[in-house]
């Protein structure tokens, strides 16, 4: 019986981060920019209010209050997410 030998490395996932913390007040109409680190590319969700959904720190201006969730993928295809609240004020 013939044998074969395969190496797998199992990498661990991203550490995505949105460094503003977990949640936020805004006035109504305060623009606020989102930092988030940990991958190479970003898509951040809902997209609506939002300066640029696929870059790591986006510009916001919501309206009401909105959870925002950003999934972020490392090199190695491996992702990973955060979430904030912003809350109107």
């Amino acid at each position: 019986m013939d044998t074969a030998t395969i190496s797998i490395s199992v990498l661990p996932k991203p550490v995505v981060n949105i460094t503003n913390g977990d949640s936020i007040t805004l006035r109504f109409g305060q623009p606020l920019q989102l930092f988030s680190t940990g991958a190479t590319r970003y898509i951040w969700s809902p997209s609506w209010a939002m300066s640029n959904p696929n870059i790591s720190s986006p510009s916001i201006k919501p309206e009401e209050n909105t959870l925002y969730i950003v999934n972020g993928i490392d090199d190695n295809g491996c992702g990973n997410a955060d979430s904030i609240y912003v809350t109107i004020d």
